[in-house]
């Protein structure tokens, strides 16, 4: 069973809905889910600076990319996303708000991807993850107009 950190002032009403809590993260759960995120077990070690008082901790990733337009060309989408791929142990390294990125870069491309299905993918990240064999064949890859 997790454990929430609850930083509130409960009413006496608040108190008797408090047994509702689990039901309600199962809820929020599924909506994440249905929408292509999830929640996900954090090291509070690696998010807070100070001692939370727990040993896993839960949130939900944000998704973030670089969105270029179909006017980029292809074999310039291709470099960029090749050069991030190249360096993400440096770029982590910098900065460890990359250590997911690093850790798990394919992976992240395709999660974004299947978060936003209807969105196609530019053709420069289409041959780069086909180059890496992660390309699904229900993903669209933009044209000129997309």
């Amino acid at each position: 069973m997790p454990q929430y950190i609850v930083l509130a002032k409960f009413t006496d009403e608040g108190v008797k809905n408090m047994k509702e809590f689990p039901k309600q993260v199962e809820a929020a759960d599924q909506k994440l889910k249905a929408a292509g995120l999830a929640i996900v077990d954090v090291d509070p070690k690696n998010a807070f600076t100070k001692d939370v008082g727990v040993t896993t901790a839960q949130g939900v990733p944000i998704l973030f990319g670089y969105n270029v337009g179909t006017n980029i060309p292809e074999q310039v989408v291709y470099k960029m996303v090749s050069a991030i791929y190249k360096n993400r142990v440096q770029l982590a390294q910098a900065d460890p708000g990359f250590t997911p990125m690093a850790k798990d870069f394919l992976g992240m491309q395709a999660t974004g991807i299947n978060a936003n299905p209807h969105i196609p993918v530019h053709p420069g990240l289409a041959k780069f993850l086909k180059e890496h064999q992660i390309w699904n064949d229900k993903w669209t890859v933009a044209t000129g107009g997309s």
